[in-house]
């Protein structure tokens, strides 16, 4: 089979820059808003640089850097509990920052790839019934897998969840839940399922030409690696991979179809945000 050269160099030149967006977008983004979070504020750069460490390292239990005699999570705590106005303040930031931060990305592939969204969803349309069964055992295998993880977890005494996990928790309750939800439900599961999906998998079978089991682990690798923001939270790998696997395989056999997955995410990502917001 003779590789398609202008797409896949496409696909990789895409996967690159929406890799370095991903990486450094929300560095750019933050030091935007970061002028008008002083003005609307007041707060000084010091104060507001200070707030915005903290909560960047929230769930740490490392040494703070600040206070040495305390963890980044109880000098944070201490923190915010002195000023509940600030943290609010912060957390609308960060809803805020988070929403943005996916926008560029999301302009970029729909543009770059609006061929391929519209091929796609005439696909989708035309064998509906289908691609709606691969969604609903995409999903069933999604949860049977992260059950599995999960009592592993338990018996081996792993408890708790990444601090990726628990920042998106921490902004979903208060102010800016809004765009919060905005960004987890939709832009994320659009953005993320056509760069580890339709970028990665499109580069790794069309210019390295590995075969479909390689491209399903790298996928499935890659996007796990992604959600784990620190060391520590390293050893929930596992929870990551058992989303990330069912939706590598499903999308190969719904003939990488990007509506497939994105569905399947959307739902997972919208169960999460009610049980959080509702449990």
């Amino acid at each position: 089979m003779a590789i398609d050269k202008p797409k896949a160099l496409k696909y990789f030149i895409l996967f690159i820059v929406c890799l370095l967006l991903m990486f450094f977008g929300s560095t750019i983004m933050a030091i935007i808003l970061a002028g008008p979070l002083k003005t609307i504020t007041g707060y000084n750069g010091d104060t507001l640089n200070e707030a915005i460490d903290l909560f960047q390292n929230y769930f740490s239990s490392e040494p703070c850097t600040y206070d040495q005699t305390q963890t980044w999570n109880e000098y944070a705590v201490a923190f915010f509990e002195a000023d509940p106005v600030l943290f609010k303040d912060i957390k609308v930031f960060f809803c805020t920052l988070q929403f943005l931060s996916y926008v560029p990305l999301l302009i970029l592939i729909m543009y770059f790839l609006r061929h391929e969204f519209a091929e796609d969803f005439k696909k989708f349309k035309n064998d509906a019934g289908k691609n709606i069964i691969f969604i609903i055992v995409g999903i069933v295998g999604m949860y049977a897998a992260s059950m599995i993880i999960s009592v592993i977890y338990e018996t081996i005494g792993i408890s708790g969840e990444s601090s990726n996990e628990s920042t998106i928790d921490l902004l979903l309750d208060g102010p800016g839940v809004g765009l919060m939800i905005v960004a987890v439900v939709i832009l994320a599961p659009i953005v993320e399922e056509v760069i580890f999906r339709k970028l990665l998998f499109g580069t790794c079978e069309t210019l390295c030409r590995f075969p479909p089991v390689v491209t399903i682990i790298i996928s499935a690798l890659v996007f796990s690696f992604i959600h784990v923001s620190d060391i520590e939270s390293l050893k929930y790998i596992f929870q990551y991979i058992a989303l990330a696997l069912p939706i590598c395989i499903v999308y190969h056999l719904s003939g990488k179809n990007i509506y497939v997955t994105i569905i399947m995410h959307i739902i997972n990502n919208l169960i999460s945000v009610l049980i959080t917001i509702y449990l």
